[in-house]
């Protein structure tokens, strides 16, 4: 048997049989043909991987070859990230709202939007009403009668928590997310430019400053409603915001009154009265 390899060619006569030392010796040489050919191989296919890759930076990016944070990095992915995917822009109340009023088309198309979106400045502090009437409710049942207006000008709120607290009027989370909410919607009032009304004292309801965050700081005579005295705050804004919502919802009773009826609907009345001519009409000739 002859074998071909980078160190010559062999010859090993196995015509009178192989010993075990020529057989080891003939598989040796073997091993070492196969290893050079598969390490030329492996080196080739390197090699040329390398050179690939010096001009492809995606496989790179496939391999995680290639730093995003390093300045080339940056570079790739201003370059080529946004050819990955459509990125969807990001769209929200306020940027809706302004393309909206923006175009007089899609006002006269969707009345009932642009009527919401004309409003919405006021409208978005009625989401506090359910607070400010829990609240009311809670401070009117436990001190309304039982203590005096210069007692209620003296007691800060955080006593009102330990007390309910002590006593168990009221879950404490509720209690104080109610407190939260009459907070919020009464310096959202204020800071929108509303004049509140109440019968002939509008000067007298508007003199109340911004509510303080801090229940140390607050008391509890602005939160018992009265027709006198710091009570006629409480009032006039659960006035305003009965006012508002009614207001909202005639003028979209008058937007609905407006929209013409549409044919499925014309068809659908035409039916039941057609339906209930022939009921009329059967009754009257039995």
């Amino acid at each position: 048997v002859s074998t071909q390899s980078t160190w010559g060619t062999q010859r090993l006569d196995f015509s009178n049989g192989a010993s075990i030392q020529q057989r080891d010796q003939f598989e040796e040489l073997i091993y070492r043909c196969v290893q050079h050919a598969s390490d030329n191989n492996t080196n080739k296919v390197n090699m040329l991987r390398e050179q690939a890759t010096e001009h492809n930076r995606l496989n790179d990016e496939i391999d995680e070859k290639l730093d995003l944070t390093t300045e080339q990095g940056m570079a790739y992915r201003r370059e080529n990230l946004p050819w990955y995917f459509v990125v969807q822009p990001h769209v929200d109340l306020p940027i809706l709202l302004n393309h909206f009023l923006g175009e007089a088309k899609l006002s006269r198309q969707y009345p009932l939007l642009q009527l919401f979106f004309s409003q919405i400045k006021h409208l978005s502090i009625l989401k506090y009403l359910p607070d400010v009437i829990q609240w009311q409710r809670i401070i009117y049942a436990q001190y309304n009668r039982r203590i005096s207006r210069d007692q209620a000008r003296h007691l800060t709120i955080d006593k009102v928590f330990e007390e309910s607290e002590r006593k168990k009027w009221v879950d404490t989370e509720k209690i104080r997310k109610h407190w939260g909410g009459f907070t919020t919607a009464w310096n959202s009032i204020k800071t929108s430019g509303v004049t509140l009304e109440y019968e002939c004292k509008t000067e007298l309801a508007n003199q109340m400053g911004l509510l303080s965050n801090n229940p140390e700081k607050t008391r509890v005579a602005i939160s018992l409603p009265s027709h006198k005295d710091e009570g006629i705050f409480s009032v006039a804004m659960l006035h305003w915001f009965t006012n508002k919502q009614n207001e909202f919802l005639d003028n979209v009773d008058r937007h609905i009154r407006k929209i013409p009826i549409t044919a499925a609907s014309s068809s659908s009345s035409s039916s039941s009265s057609s339906s209930s001519s022939s009921s009329s009409s059967s009754s009257s000739s039995s």
